[in-house]
Formats: C-alpha cells, sequence, structure tokens
C-alpha cells in the first residue's frame, strides 16, 4: 500500500477549510477598503447591497473572518471607509469601541486645551 501525498494534501486542505472557525460579516466598503479587503480575505458580493448616492462606487461584500475579534479589529481598521451592515451584534460592538475611542480623545483634548 503506497501513500498518496497529493490525495492526503487535497483531503486535509478541504477538511480543514470546511472545519475552520467562520464568522460571517456583511460591510460596506469605500472603493479602496473593497479592493484592499478582497487581497486577503475571502470577500464576494453581497446579496443585502445598500446604495447610498453620497458614496459613489461604494460596495456591498459579505467577509469572512476567523471569529469576531478578528472582525472588528479590521474594521476598526479600515476607519470611515468601512461601515457594518450585519450582524448586527458586530455593529453594536464597532460602534461602542468607536465611542469608547471617541471619549478617551475628548478626555485628551480637553486636557491639552
Amino acid at each position: 500500500m503506497s501513500f498518496d501525498l497529493e490525495s492526503h494534501w487535497r483531503s486535509a486542505t478541504e477538511d480543514f477549510l470546511k472545519n475552520s472557525p467562520r464568522f460571517e460579516s456583511v460591510l460596506y466598503l469605500h472603493p479602496d477598503a473593497a479592493r484592499e479587503i478582497k487581497t486577503w480575505r475571502m470577500a464576494v458580493q453581497s446579496a443585502q447591497n445598500k446604495h447610498d448616492p453620497s458614496r459613489e462606487a461604494w460596495v456591498t461584500l459579505q467577509v469572512h473572518f476567523e471569529d469576531e475579534h478578528q472582525a472588528i479589529f479590521v474594521v476598526l481598521a479600515f476607519g470611515a471607509k468601512v461601515e457594518v451592515l450585519a450582524p448586527d451584534a458586530l455593529r453594536a460592538r464597532v460602534r461602542d469601541e468607536l465611542l469608547a475611542t471617541s471619549t478617551r480623545y475628548k478626555n485628551i483634548v480637553r486636557t491639552i486645551s
């Protein structure tokens, strides 16, 4: 009996991808952010589409993360170039982080002034 490395590798990779943790999100992204996120995350056009005339060329993508923590990290990194559409829990966590950050910086400005 011989060992078929190629077959084993293919099967192991499929199992890994099928069973690896996934956190699904729907993000509304500035074109630059959408282009960047597509280069290193699994992202596809979302059926849940948003259109805002003031944000020309923005796109709605379904983006897969390993967990909610990673999603929060990435969303906060994109700043004003992203809006979380779903899930609601992610949207709320990002909002809470932004409010806490805003409060911290307001306090810093008061001590400097």
